[in-house]
């Protein structure tokens, strides 16, 4: 099954991480975020995204002044 999501976060959004049994992609829309996977930290910007593998933890944070627009997609 796939699913989307499509988000606004605030300037200062900050999630503390989660993991999963599926694939997720992290498309940055607007703005700019920085996703921790595992021990490493990657910054998407606009235009920008990252495949996260199952079973990886992962967190994520706004890296901006303004809000930061991501779509994600999970299958």
């Amino acid at each position: 099954m796939v699913q989307q999501r499509y988000f606004e976060y605030g300037k200062d959004y900050q999630y503390l991480g989660e993991s999963h049994d599926f694939w997720e992609v992290m498309y940055a829309d607007r703005g700019s975020f920085t996703v921790t996977c595992g021990e490493n930290n990657y910054r998407i910007s606009r235009g920008e995204m990252i495949l996260l593998p199952p079973n990886r933890f992962h967190a994520l944070r706004s890296d901006d002044t303004a809000p930061s627009n991501l779509f994600i997609i999970s299958f």
